[in-house]
C-alpha cells in the first residue's frame, strides 16, 4: 500500500515557510509525532530518519532546496513549472542554475549522497574536511610526522574565530594550489562531477569504515 506523507510534507513545507531551515527547527514535536508511524512500519528506530528522506523528496520534487548552510523554499520560474518543479537531469548526469555558488553545488551534493542529518552534522564535517586535507597533504609530500607535529602546534595556542579561519584556508589553499601548479576551480569542478556519478559507491564506503573511522570517536 501506498503512504500517504501529504500531511508530514506539508508540516516540512509550513515549517520551511516560517523560516525554520535547520533541521533541528524543522523536526518539532508536531512534525516528529506525524512521522512515528512511518518510522514504525519501516522498522525505523529514529522518527528522524523518516522526516530526513521526506526532506530529501521534497527536495527533489523541486519545492524545496538546500542553500546557504539551510533549506529554503524554491522560487519557481517558467523552465522549473515546465518540468513539473522538478531539478534538470541529463543521462543521470545532474545539471545546475549558473547562478550557483560552488558552494551551494556541492552542498546539494552532500545533501543527496548522505541526507540531511549526516550532512549538517558539524562533527561529521569537521572529520571529512580534516581526512581531505591530510589527504592534500600527503599527497604533496608531507610526512606523518610533519602532520603530527602540526597538530600539536596548533592545539597548544588559543582557539580561532571560524570565519577568519574560513579565511585563512581559502588563502592557504590558493598559496598551496599556486606552489603545485595546481588551479582550485578546475580541481574543484571536476571532483564535483565525478562524485555525483559516484554516490553508490561512496556511500557504501562510508557505510564499511570502523565507526572509530567514520566518526573518530563520536557518537554515531
Amino acid at each position: 500500500m501506498k503512504k500517504d506523507y501529504s500531511k508530514l510534507d506539508s508540516l516540512i513545507i509550513a515549517a520551511i515557510a516560517s523560516g525554520k531551515n535547520q533541521f533541528s527547527k524543522i523536526f518539532s514535536d508536531e512534525v516528529r509525532a506525524e512521522a512515528r508511524p512511518f518510522a514504525s512500519d519501516a522498522g525505523y528506530s529514529a522518527n528522524s530518519r523518516v522526516v530526513d528522506r521526506r526532506l530529501q523528496a521534497i527536495r527533489q520534487q523541486g519545492q524545496i532546496r538546500f542553500h546557504n548552510g539551510g533549506w529554503a523554499l524554491c522560487k519557481r520560474d517558467a523552465s522549473s513549472a515546465s518540468n513539473g518543479g522538478a531539478e534538470p537531469s541529463t543521462g543521470g548526469q545532474r545539471t545546475f542554475l549558473s547562478n550557483q555558488s560552488f558552494q551551494e553545488r556541492a552542498s546539494r551534493w552532500v545533501m543527496e549522497c548522505f541526507g540531511a542529518i549526516v550532512a549538517l552534522d558539524p562533527v561529521e564535517r569537521n572529520f571529512r574536511f580534516g581526512e581531505e586535507a591530510l589527504e592534500l597533504l600527503q599527497s604533496c609530500g608531507a610526512t606523518a610526522s610533519q602532520c603530527h607535529q602540526l597538530v600539536d602546534y596548533v592545539f597548544s595556542r588559543e582557539v580561532g574565530e571560524k570565519h577568519q579561519e574560513l579565511g585563512g584556508v581559502m588563502v592557504t589553499l590558493a598559496a598551496l594550489a599556486t606552489a603545485n601548479g595546481l588551479t582550485i576551480s578546475e580541481a574543484a569542478e571536476k571532483e564535483l562531477a565525478r562524485v555525483w556519478t559516484k554516490i553508490s559507491q561512496i556511500k557504501a564506503k562510508q557505510a564499511a569504515k570502523p565507526k572509530s573511522i567514520a566518526r573518530c570517536g563520536s557518537a554515531a
